[in-house]
């Protein structure tokens, strides 16, 4: 039991954390795993505003990590070869030692997609890349863009014409004004009177 004659006491204790130290640590810590992690900090303000090559120098460890991956996987996947071709080999299901198997990693990028159509328009502006080459690069761009193209001109042709068949039939090719118009002899008072 408390007896307060005895001298004891009973008091509140606090503590006052320093938040500011906690934050810090926390956010060097965020770097750290990061950084020691050949990881992208999604987080961080200046990627979405980075050029092409920035871009690609944020990802270079990223990279080198899947090179590192890419070739443990092509080490592995041609041990599996070398098995099942002997497995067919032994069961006498034919003989594919002499058979190569090609493995491909396709790898996507992000780029700055602005970036690039902008160097895009200036080299077709300067005369430096060709309209295949331009469509070839272009992000947005189907692999059948071309027959796109070319179909969509086709078909603009072939409405101009259209059009230009109809007025030289209604109006025997007449400009400036309509038939009626010219028949009447009435003219058209200038811009500036009325």
């Amino acid at each position: 039991m408390f007896n307060p004659e005895s001298g004891a006491g009973v008091d509140t204790l606090t503590t006052n954390p320093n938040t500011s130290a906690i934050e810090e640590f926390l956010t060097r810590t965020r770097q750290n795993l990061y950084e020691f992690g050949r990881g992208i900090d999604t987080q961080n303000e200046d990627l979405g505003n980075a050029s092409g090559q920035a871009i690609k120098f944020r990802y270079g460890d990223l990279d080198m990590d899947c090179n590192i991956i890419e070739s443990e996987f092509q080490s592995s996947f041609e041990q599996v070869e070398w098995y099942i071709k002997q497995y067919l080999k032994f069961t006498n299901k034919g003989d594919f030692m002499g058979e190569d198997a090609q493995i491909t990693f396709h790898r996507d990028v992000i780029v700055n997609e602005q970036e690039i159509v902008n160097i895009l328009v200036s080299s077709k502006g300067a005369g430096i890349l060709s309209d295949q080459t331009i469509i070839e690069r272009h992000p947005y761009a189907a692999e059948d863009e071309v027959e796109r193209i070319e179909a969509e001109r086709e078909k603009k042709l072939q409405e101009m014409a259209e059009y230009q068949d109809a007025f030289a039939a209604a109006g025997g090719g007449q400009e400036g004004g309509s038939s009626d118009d010219a028949s009447e002899g009435k003219q058209k008072p200038p811009a500036g009177d009325k």
